[in-house]
């Protein structure tokens, strides 16, 4: 044989054998039915060996269902969470983000953030207030603040009236005609 030959030959049994590997790997199948999520399993496997030995090893990992103000995409590796326009997750104290990812840990079937198990409460789309809520109020929907007190206003800073601003009602002559008087001390 010749060298050209045999490098054909070569690359014709490489091609073979990748071929006869990406036949024997697991295929990730979309659950649609149940929510967003995924699970992985065998279907039409070439190999003449165990066929169930591969995939036992790989455990699925569980559905996450859509996040409140937000949208979630799974995948084989994991999902990626993203907060809807004016909603943010809280990263720490002083740092926001729309998107977070979630890996999958295939020893275990669990869902991991940062290193830990996920949980939903560690993913939580919160409204975005671009000014600062005051005394108290806080943000209940894109910037929207829901005040305390007596405060009202966009960032509940508007204090309620006091001094000599008269309140809705008061009428003075009703307090001549009654003969009332009014001191303040």
């Amino acid at each position: 044989m010749h060298l050209h030959q045999l490098l054909v030959l070569l690359v014709v049994a490489v091609a073979c054998t990748q071929a006869s590997r990406s036949l024997s790997r697991p295929v990730r199948q979309y659950s649609g039915n149940s929510g967003v999520g995924y699970r992985s399993g065998s279907a039409g496997r070439l190999s003449s060996g165990s066929s169930r030995s591969r995939t036992s090893e790989i455990k699925r990992c569980i559905d996450i269902h859509e996040v409140a103000n937000g949208q979630t995409v799974c995948g084989f590796s994991g999902c990626r969470m993203r907060c809807l326009p004016g909603y943010s997750f809280i990263e720490t104290e002083s740092e926001r983000t729309r998107t977070v990812m979630l890996s999958c840990d295939h020893n275990t079937g669990d869902m991991k953030f940062r290193g830990e198990i996920w949980n939903p409460a560690m993913t939580v789309c919160s409204p975005l207030c671009q000014k600062t809520c005051e005394n108290g109020g806080r943000c209940v929907a894109p910037n929207k603040c829901e005040c305390r007190g007596p405060y009202t206003g966009d960032t509940c800073s508007e204090e309620p009236m006091l001094g000599d601003q008269p309140y809705r009602g008061y009428q003075p002559n009703s307090l001549f005609l009654n003969q009332r008087r009014v001191e303040c001390k």
